[in-house]
């Protein structure tokens, strides 16, 4: 199956940033990739785990930021997959 790309300024904020509406993969500026789409994913969007990957996501996708120019790391969105992966652990551990 392919991707259904759509747009959805409301819900990014960016009316270049596109998603598909079947498995929720998101693209910057148009950059759509012919790969094959896994399907929908059982999450839950409103999880805090869920959004702090999906903020990393973007933040590293958007060609304007200047770590992206560079070629460099994202601190912001390394500290993001930081938080979820603790946020991660601490559930497994029955302490959150």
């Amino acid at each position: 199956m392919k991707h259904k790309w759509k747009s959805d300024e409301s819900a990014f904020g960016a009316p270049d940033l596109e998603y598909c509406s079947v498995c929720n993969a998101v693209l910057y500026y148009n950059a759509k990739i012919d790969s094959e789409c896994p399907g929908p994913k059982l999450v839950d969007e409103n999880d805090i785990v869920y959004r702090l990957r999906k903020r990393a996501e973007i933040r590293r996708q958007i060609p304007d930021r200047k770590s992206v120019q560079e070629g460099r790391p994202d601190r912001i969105a390394d500290i993001l997959e930081e938080a979820a992966n603790e946020i991660e652990r601490l559930r497994k551990n029955n302490k959150l």
